[in-house]
């Protein structure tokens, strides 16, 4: 009879007699750890892509407030300057690029800042030079470069080229008194 049980499933305490084994639970106690095991690591990436996304729009949002911030120019603001204007240039006739070229016609004051005394006699002295330059402007240009559409964008091109001629002051603003562009 003894060779019908295995070693196992016996128990001999001190005295020598047999007990019966004790059963092992059964209520499932791993199956609970790799639940909860799963459930930890399912939080801890939540976790870390939580904090991924935080620090990156936080990020995103400190870079992000120079680039998104409109310049504010002149075109916009509530009212302009009466800034004192130089209208001594003579009307500028040119050519344009185009392969048929078209004539324009155009005359131009240029508005500065009235505290800058020297500059009006700047404007005089570079009177020829700003001409030419001017004129070869305006003849590097095509007819549907100068369409009113396009005029203030004429307007701070010719700006810049003139501060970069003048150098005791800035013009300021350009008015067109006349801009003509005629076809041949």
């Amino acid at each position: 009879m003894s060779d019908q049980y295995e070693d196992s499933s016996l128990n001999f305490d001190e005295s020598g007699g047999e007990q019966p084994a004790q059963a092992k639970p059964k209520g499932g106690g791993s199956g609970i750890l790799r639940i909860l095991m799963f459930v930890g690591i399912a939080l801890a990436l939540i976790a870390l892509i939580v904090t991924i996304v935080v620090v990156t729009v936080s990020v995103l949002n400190g870079r992000g407030s120079s680039q998104t911030a409109l310049p504010v120019s002149e075109a916009y603001q509530a009212s302009t300057p009466a800034w004192a204007v130089y209208s001594e240039l003579p009307s500028i006739r040119a050519r344009t690029a185009d392969p048929e070229p078209h004539s324009v016609v155009v005359e131009i004051i240029l508005g500065y800042d009235e505290r800058d005394k020297e500059l009006q006699n700047e404007f005089t002295t570079r009177k020829v030079q700003m001409q030419d330059a001017l004129r070869n402007f305006f003849s590097r240009k095509l007819a549907e470069e100068l369409t009113p559409q396009r005029e203030g964008i004429l307007k701070e091109e010719i700006r810049q080229m003139l501060n970069w001629m003048v150098e005791k002051g800035e013009v300021r603003a350009i008015y067109f008194q006349d801009l003509q562009v005629i076809e041949q």
